[in-house]
């Protein structure tokens, strides 16, 4: 695996919305609506600074700080 091979440090992040409504099409207002989830795992290190669960307004800020190391 690269990570491991050349020493680099790297994470994956996948996130989604849950906006599908059953008549079709995204969008409304409801909580489910309105979810997403994250799911994130780090190649050459670990999650431990991540926090359990985070606004969605947060991630962005989260992933640009452990690009700056």
């Amino acid at each position: 695996m690269r990570a491991c091979k050349l020493g680099e440090d790297w994470y994956l992040v996948l996130t989604t919305d849950l906006g599908h409504r059953d008549e079709g099409g995204h969008g409304g207002s409801g909580s489910l609506e309105r979810a997403s989830c994250v799911a994130a795992t780090r190649f050459g290190g670990a999650l431990d600074h991540w926090p359990k669960a985070l606004a969605p307004a947060e991630l962005a800020p989260l992933r640009l700080r452990c690009r700056r190391g």
